[in-house]
């Protein structure tokens, strides 16, 4: 019994310090504002703070794309006496000033993409997958057992079965919702791919006949424009490169072109570790990375920026992994101890970084990791202010920067999120990230990485100004050779 005692005035003990009393004064309480802008080597990216509307948060996956991020909430329902039924998060865009731009009715969108000025979304009350325009209109009414955004005009969807058409048809609809590639039979759509520049990577079962099998990259009017194999036997990756081809995004990793290559898996000749192919629009092989054993590669992005993120892993356990940037001749911009975060990208001349929250090309540190030097406040004080406002002098408060945001046309998000014990959010700010050439001009604060100071007065904020991405010709071939002696160097 005194053991039953004991363990439970510890709980008591560590739900008091979890569950902190919040005062007027935490109510009122915000951390030092980020600096209005991040002065890196030739390029600067500005902090403007975003207020969403009540009750909606940032998705913790989202990125901006065409200048829209996806937000989140929670509803309920209820019954007619007013019991609740079920609760879900449902979804919406907000644009670069917080404002919620899609104003639906009627449906429940428990999950949300878009791409190509549409939106596709999961209808929690039918179950169905459909689309509405960037106002929130329902265009295509929920009618697919799955689908995937838009891209150059087409869809990938299957259609649910009805009374009159018992096949779970697959194929591509344009904006109105008619089909105009397909119907596909014996086919997913986690088979078929996202269009760009003109071709789409899919796996067609019966393409122009019956077992008549496809493997390859089609054009927009359904041709084959790229085979790697066809005919009536099973694909065989000992003999052809291996397509991947996306989730419900097109700026998830696929075999999409993307700056005029796609990359391909190469598993030929029975490889233990995957290899990888880079081919043009033309179909053509320009490049492979295979590093030599005991180190293999596993590419993790579209050419981005001119780049690849490239993971290396030592198979036995020894040096030479790490996550790097691989430009178009073959050479490696970022190495791995510039420590690149794993799963982003290049973009506007920027990236996620690992110890630094944002690097530039050169894998120099923009924006630093730490809260702390990000508005030079020693740790110590912002503790001490936390705990006060919060009425807490045991909590141990962080303050972080948590984020999986990449950038995108010049845009990110960030998060500056107070935990408490390491375990409850007491607070989270969000702000806007915005990538600019040349040196920061106004007259807020300033991070200058090269020296790791904040200077200057009070926020004045800025017009926004539409970031320009670094001039730089992009090559039309690989050189492969560079990359594997970069890699066989010790990366």
């Amino acid at each position: 019994m005194q053991a039953k005692r004991l363990f439970a005035g510890l709980l008591s003990a560590v739900m008091l310090m979890t569950l902190l009393p919040v005062s007027a004064s935490a109510a009122e309480y915000t951390p030092p504002a980020l600096p209005d802008a991040f002065q890196g080597d030739g390029l600067y990216i500005t902090a403007t703070p975003l207020e969403l509307e009540d009750g909606w948060t940032v998705d913790g996956t989202a990125s901006f794309h065409d200048g829209y991020i996806k937000v989140s909430r929670m509803e309920s329902m209820r019954d007619s006496h007013g019991y609740l039924i079920n609760s879900y998060e449902i979804y919406n865009l907000a644009d670069r000033n917080g404002n919620i731009v899609l104003d639906y009715s009627g449906i429940a969108p428990t999950q949300l993409y878009y791409s190509d000025g549409m939106c596709l979304f999961y209808d929690e009350l039918t179950e169905l997958w459909g689309y509405m325009d960037m106002t929130g209109d329902v265009v295509i009414e929920p009618q697919f057992m799955d689908a995937k955004a838009f891209s150059e005009g087409l869809a990938a969807v299957q259609f649910a079965p009805t009374e009159d058409n018992y096949e779970q048809d697959c194929g591509y609809i344009d904006k109105t919702g008619e089909m105009v590639l397909g119907p596909y039979s014996w086919t997913d759509v986690s088979d078929l791919g996202y269009f760009s520049e003109g071709l789409a990577p899919v796996h067609i079962a019966d393409f122009a006949a019956e077992r008549d099998q496809f493997y390859g990259y089609i054009n927009t009017q359904g041709e084959p424009v790229i085979t790697l194999q066809r005919g009536d036997r099973a694909i065989n990756y000992d003999e052809t490169l291996r397509l991947s081809f996306g989730g419900y995004e097109p700026d998830e990793y696929s075999s999409r072109f993307s700056e005029g290559y796609a990359v391909l898996i190469d598993d030929r000749g029975g490889r233990r570790y995957s290899a990888y192919a880079l081919i043009d629009t033309a179909g053509n092989e320009v490049a492979h990375i295979a590093p030599a054993a005991p180190l293999y590669a596993r590419v993790t992005s579209l050419v981005h920026d001119g780049l690849l993120t490239v993971e290396f892993t030592n198979s036995e356990g020894g040096s030479g992994g790490g996550i790097v940037a691989v430009d178009v001749n073959g050479n490696v911009v970022v190495e791995a101890e510039k420590s690149m975060r794993y799963n982003t990208w290049f973009d506007s001349g920027v990236a996620r970084g690992s110890d630094s929250l944002v690097i530039d090309k050169q894998g120099n540190t923009v924006i630093p990791g730490s809260f702390f030097a990000a508005v030079g406040v020693d740790e110590d004080t912002l503790q001490a202010e936390a705990r006060t406002a919060y009425n807490a002098p045991a909590a141990i408060m962080f303050f972080g920067m948590p984020t999986s945001y990449n950038f995108d046309d010049g845009l990110a998000m960030l998060a500056v999120e107070l935990t408490s014990n390491g375990m409850s959010v007491v607070g989270q700010w969000y702000y806007l990230l915005e990538v600019h050439e040349g040196t920061y001009t106004g007259g807020g604060k300033v991070y200058n990485a090269a020296t790791g100071q904040v200077t200057g007065g009070g926020s004045t904020p800025t017009d926004p100004v539409t970031p320009t991405e670094p001039t730089g010709d992009t090559p039309s071939s690989w050189a492969a050779e560079n990359v594997n002696t970069a890699v066989e160097a010790g990366i």
